[in-house]
């Protein structure tokens, strides 16, 4: 065998080598892809106000990037899904290493599927502000009817530590506003007392340019329709968090109605309440909303400014010409292919060298 063909055979082995190494390795080859291009403003733009729904399960995590850089947080899931939030958080919101800033962290309402994180994101992160519902939420431990623990020592832990790091703690009062850039933040929070401590989740909306969201936590059907008598006009939105992982007892019909949400978003996961609920998937519908779902798409991503775009989960598998999985299988077959003409050539080569030589 000649020597250009060894070296050739034993480039080839290599990459066919690398091809097999990629195939057991792809989560770790896909997370640093995904680092690569989000760092590349492919999840979000610098024109655009970039809303990230985590994929937490049966809790509520929903990361903002600001088109000024700033960054949002609205509720921090459970305390399980903390170290999953955080991931998130690094590989596509916050690139530079050396910045840990969150400057605006909302949590809507005091049960732990919403502020199980707080405390070790307010420790990890340097948090600028932190906006908690008019509710000073009740530090013994409530449990409902499916034996589901509410409001506790979380809730103390995370303020004893908001006020230890010195951060600005601030209570929502109906009507607040808050500019970050040219993105425009009102809080509704009807003056109200409330017997459940969903229904002190107060309303977020961020309108950017000509485009809105609207955030709801876990408010029942008697806040929305406290908030419409207050701000019926000023409800109409592009985007809508969907109210408590779908429960029936929330997005009523005249809610809806009023909203008018062109795409819905509904984080939820397995759970024993029935979320989403078939009667709210149903009124979803009747208004001609698009229905996305954490439990189904992962994680979603929608980009808002004069024009939007939503990303899933698995858009890097649907967004380029080949899927990953794909390109490898075609780069083994070239491999294999070269390494077979090359093996059958120098079958060849030595078959003709041994006819030369019995003819000397």
């Amino acid at each position: 065998m000649k020597k250009k063909q060894i070296i050739k055979l034993i480039i080839v082995s290599l990459i066919a080598l690398l091809g097999v190494f990629s195939v057991f390795w792809k989560d770790v080859i896909d997370k640093n892809i995904n680092r690569y291009l989000s760092s590349r403003n492919i999840y979000q733009s610098q024109q655009k106000l970039s809303v990230h729904f985590i994929d937490v399960g049966e809790a509520d995590a929903i990361a903002i990037k600001f088109p000024n850089g700033e960054v949002g947080l609205i509720d921090s899931g459970d305390e399980d899904d903390t170290e999953n939030v955080m991931s998130y958080i690094y590989e596509h919101i916050i690139n530079d290493k050396k910045s840990k800033k969150i400057n605006y962290l909302f949590f809507t309402h005091c049960d732990n599927d919403h502020i199980g994180g707080l405390k070790r994101i307010v420790n990890h992160y340097d948090v600028q502000n932190v906006y908690r519902p008019r509710q000073y939420c009740s530090f013994e431990q409530v449990e409902d009817e499916y034996g589901y623990l509410s409001t506790s020592e979380i809730y103390a832990d995370a303020i004893s530590t908001i006020n230890e790091k010195g951060v600005n703690l601030t209570t929502v009062v109906d009507n607040m506003e808050l500019f970050v850039g040219n993105a425009k933040i009102k809080i509704f929070s009807p003056y109200k007392k409330y017997l459940a401590s969903n229904d002190y989740s107060y309303f977020i909306k961020i309108t950017y340019q000509n485009q809105s969201i609207l955030f709801t936590g876990d408010a029942s059907s008697t806040v929305e329709n406290d908030v419409i008598a207050l701000h019926e006009n000023e409800l109409q939105s592009d985007y809508l968090k969907v109210a408590h992982h779908g429960s029936k007892f929330s997005s009523s019909a005249q809610f809806l109605a009023i909203v008018q949400p062109q795409v819905a978003i509904i984080s939820v996961g397995t759970n024993m309440y029935g979320h989403p609920t078939e009667a709210v998937i149903s009124r979803l519908q009747e208004v001609g909303a698009e229905i996305l779902r954490t439990d189904i798409e992962g994680s979603i991503l929608v980009n808002i400014g004069q024009s939007s775009t939503v990303f899933l989960s698995n858009y890097f598998e649907v967004s380029f010409i080949w899927k990953y999985g794909t390109l490898v299988t075609i780069v083994e077959i070239v491999c294999i292919i070269v390494i077979i003409k090359e093996v059958v050539l120098t079958i060849k080569s030595n078959k003709k060298s041994k006819k030369i030589l019995t003819k000397v």
